[in-house]
């Protein structure tokens, strides 16, 4: 009995042990751990070796456009830019709500000053005449059957919805200043283009036409270019017109030549083949080139894509739209002007516990920011409101959010910098630091303004119907 009750004893102990080590070791995981961490609390912006004396900024609302598109009275400094430039590039980080809210407002605030007819957006060119029809359906049943029985699937966050709205509203209140979209971007989702554009107008000249999508791979792209190329021959010479006016052989033979871009983009040499086509997009009057030919446009797209001041050597300025525009196209030298917006923090918000794969297509990063917040929320360390990070804020950064803090959180234009105090501390008391703030000088210096969004929601990924 008395052995009976030491094992028992005994057994209790080890459990307990155990589970204590369990618990501690919950209790230990941290942020961090993920590769993430928590949004600066105001003390900690106190501790900084960088004096904000040396940072002169304003800032400006993170709300989306209003409905009669007045609330841009922040945006007042664009007045004389609109009307010196013909291009104007906003490069962005991906995925923050309250940029694509920002990317609204500078979008109309151009429109109310000037005219930019055409937003030109880092997404698949294919999609271009199918959104621009719907942007003309003045009928709201009929533009609202149209997209979710045509275009759903091409529109893939909640937030280019909206602009959407927005631009189907503006063109009613403004039928001598509509707006336009054009896609720039190879087909990085070829198998929906194929499935859900040329196959069916292929169909209409061989009825029995099977190409097994699902299994397709970038490789098999090239043998399947020249088939599509064959069927438009005969196309052409039918003048085969699709299931609505726009989808004409000009416009297959522009699918077909982008598909072609995305086989060698991922086949050969991303980069390159890419940016090649991106500017051909952007230029060739076969594509969108008309409208820079004959308008100002606004460029939407990554931050990478966008800087003014950026010349390459070598001929090599294509391998960004903003360096090209700049530098290198006789329309637009010299005739540009670039906002870069920076995003800091995202919350999950409406994106918390959301399987990505009940969802379209999305981006590999914007997959994994989700699934990385979706896992920490999961393990109780955040919730879906709280604003998180994917690198620690330095110095500089602890100036910005602070900046921002003291404005109610809205988005901190950058004014002035004085670089040189900033460095020169910098190197005495934090090598680390003098390079990324050497690294930020030198970005900065790229784009004609500097804004940073300290914090924000993350876009809404759409669900599949």
């Amino acid at each position: 009995m008395k052995i009976k009750m030491l094992f028992v004893i005994s057994l209790a102990l080890t459990f307990n042990l155990a589970y204590s080590q369990s618990n501690n070791s919950v209790k230990d995981i941290k942020l961090s751990d993920f590769g993430l961490h928590n949004y600066p609390t105001f003390d900690e912006l106190n501790e900084n070796i960088l004096n904000e004396k040396y940072l002169t900024t304003s800032s400006i609302s993170f709300r989306d456009i209003n409905d009669n598109f007045s609330n841009i009275t922040d945006l007042e400094w664009l007045k004389e830019i609109t009307k010196e430039n013909k291009v104007f590039l906003i490069g962005e980080d991906h995925y923050h709500r309250f940029i694509m809210n920002l990317r609204n407002r500078l979008l109309f605030a151009l429109n109310t000053y000037d005219y930019y007819p055409l937003l030109i957006m880092e997404a698949q060119y294919s999609n271009t005449p199918f959104v621009n029809h719907y942007l003309n359906i003045i009928d709201d049943v009929r533009a609202e059957n149209y997209f979710k029985t045509v275009i759903y699937d091409m529109i893939t966050s909640y937030e280019e919805y909206k602009l959407l709205q927005h631009i189907r509203r503006w063109n009613k209140l403004n039928p001598n200043k509509k707006i336009q979209i054009g896609y720039s971007d190879i087909e990085h989702d070829y198998k929906t283009t194929i499935k859900n554009i040329l196959i069916p107008y292929f169909k209409k000249i061989k009825s029995d036409l099977y190409i097994d999508v699902d299994n397709l791979s970038n490789s098999d792209l090239g043998e399947l270019i020249l088939k599509f190329r064959n069927l438009l021959k005969i196309a052409q010479q039918k003048d085969l017109i699709g299931d609505f006016p726009f989808i004409t052989t000009k416009y297959i033979n522009n699918v077909i030549e982008n598909i072609n871009s995305t086989y060698k983009a991922y086949y050969y040499q991303f980069d390159y083949y890419r940016q090649k086509a991106i500017v051909r997009n952007i230029i060739d009057p076969a594509f969108l080139g008309d409208y820079i030919i004959k308008n100002k446009i606004l460029i939407h797209a990554g931050g990478y894509h966008t800087p003014t001041h950026f010349p390459y050597p070598d001929n090599g300025n294509f391998y960004r739209e903003g360096s090209y525009l700049t530098y290198d196209f006789k329309l637009t030298k010299a005739n540009t002007y670039s906002v870069r917006i920076y995003g800091l923090a995202r919350s999950l918000n409406q994106m918390a516990e959301v399987d990505l794969d009940s969802c379209l297509h999305q981006g590999w990063y914007y997959r994994r920011i989700v699934n990385n917040l979706n896992k920490v929320f999961k393990k109780g360390l955040i919730s879906e409101k709280d604003n998180v990070l994917e690198n620690k804020v330095n110095a500089f950064e602890k100036l910005i959010i602070k900046k921002a803090i003291q404005n109610d959180n809205n988005p901190i234009i950058i004014d002035n910098i004085q670089w040189d105090e900033y460095l020169n501390i910098s190197l005495k008391e934090n090598q680390k630091l003098y390079q990324r703030l050497k690294d930020y000088k030198d970005k900065f210096e790229r784009y004609d303004k500097i804004i940073f969004v300290p914090q924000s929601p993350l876009i809404i990924a759409q669900k599949k119907k």
